[in-house]
């Protein structure tokens, strides 16, 4: 049996990190930053109507990415897989659909509080 290698004394069984898993992280990571800055710098704030189109772009791309997601031609896998992968796509779009749509509502009520 092959020696796992421990880290902090858990066995590291994970491997390395993709291009796309850091992509992920740096992606929510500038969320995170951008949220933040939007909370220490309250006057950089758009004008409600500018903010329209802030959120729009804003949710352009994670709409893209899912879209290609779904879109995507299957390859030649095992059979399993494949009822897998169309489980996840259903959860997937479930999930896009759920937090676009409360995206949206909460900018709406944003929206009404503001004036």
């Amino acid at each position: 049996m092959k020696d796992i290698q421990t880290r902090f004394g858990i066995p590291d069984t994970l491997p390395p990190l993709s291009r796309r898993d850091l992509r992920g992280c740096f992606v929510f990571g500038g969320m995170g930053l951008f949220v933040l800055l939007l909370g220490l710098f309250p006057n950089l704030r758009p004008p409600p109507r500018a903010a329209l189109l802030l959120a729009i772009c804003w949710l352009a791309l994670p709409a893209w990415g899912v879209f290609r997601f779904l879109t995507r031609k299957p390859g030649t896998e095992v059979q399993q897989r494949e009822k897998r992968k169309s489980g996840t796509s259903t959860q997937v779009g479930l999930f896009t659909l759920i937090m676009v749509s409360v995206g949206f509502g909460f900018f709406i009520w944003a929206r009404y509080l503001g004036g």
